[in-house]
């Protein structure tokens, strides 16, 4: 959904999370932008893209204050089953106040969403971050899951109210612990489901990252980030991401044969969170 004329637009957070790059086509004129990420907010799976170089867009109109009920007409618009053009589903309101775990395809892990509605509408994969109209034109709700594994496709959205409330705090660069401005700091490590006793293993770690620059590799397990002792993915995860990109911190990790290193490492832009 576009949010301003000058390329501010609002889709999930599964949609963008661990992208390194996004394109973004406005379907009434055709043309492509690059676009970054403003911020993230994933445990209310919300997203604020730009669009580099943009100007003249028209916006969605937001209702104002409206009350959704069971039963009320609804239509929705998304790139359904990711085909790059706009399909409308047109339903009914199933229910309101729901809340149900959503996970993606193309993300890890799940959110928990409340407050959502639910959906009688033919929704699909790919329709994700799509407005929810009110039969007046006027966008009540963003489409952001579908049921599987039944012959009924129930859909649910997040109302809008919920939705911009995350947004106009992302636009105002505003901070939390759910909310990150930006991209996310990034030492470049692949971290396995494995466990180690002695800290966090490495898989492997990407070509030309700080990590890699640093000769960290598979089969080294990272023990400490700034002399803060490191227990789990999670935990090396927060660590980096507390700092900010351009941020120097020292790593150390035990190699395979037990030898214990430490050097100092750059972090630079990674992927969405």
């Amino acid at each position: 959904m576009i949010l301003s004329s000058s390329g501010y637009i609002l889709t999930n957070n599964h949609v963008v999370e661990s992208s390194t790059s996004i394109t973004v086509t406005v379907e009434t004129t055709g043309k492509t932008y690059t676009a970054v990420v403003v911020g993230t907010d994933k445990t209310a799976d919300v997203a604020v893209l730009k669009l580099v170089g943009a100007s003249g867009l028209s916006s969605v109109s937001f209702a104002a204050a409206e009350k959704v009920v069971d039963g009320q007409s609804i239509y929705s618009v998304g790139n359904a089953e990711g085909t790059g053009r706009l399909v409308t589903a047109v339903g009914t309101v199933g229910a309101v106040n729901q809340s149900l775990a959503i996970g993606s395809d193309e993300a890890s892990g799940s959110e928990n969403l409340s407050g959502l509605i639910q959906l009688n509408s033919d929704v699909v994969s790919g329709d994700s971050g799509g407005p929810l109209f009110d039969k007046s034109g006027h966008v009540i709700g963003m489409v952001t899951a579908a049921s599987s594994g039944s012959s009924i496709v129930t859909g649910y959205a997040i109302n809008i109210a919920q939705v911009l409330k995350v947004a106009n705090a992302i636009e105002a660069g505003s901070t939390s612990s759910e909310i990150v401005l930006g991209y996310p700091a990034f030492a470049g490590i692949n971290i396995p489901q494995a466990i180690s006793a002695e800290g966090v293993p490495v898989a492997s770690t990407f070509a030309g990252s700080p990590a890699n620059k640093a000769a960290i590799g598979e089969g080294d397990v990272i023990t400490a980030l700034n002399g803060v002792a490191m227990t789990s993915a999670n935990q090396l995860t927060a660590a980096v991401q507390s700092h900010r990109v351009g941020d120097t911190v020292n790593i150390s990790w035990l190699d395979p044969q037990g030898v214990s290193h430490t050097a100092p490492i750059t972090l630079v832009a990674g992927p969405a969170s």
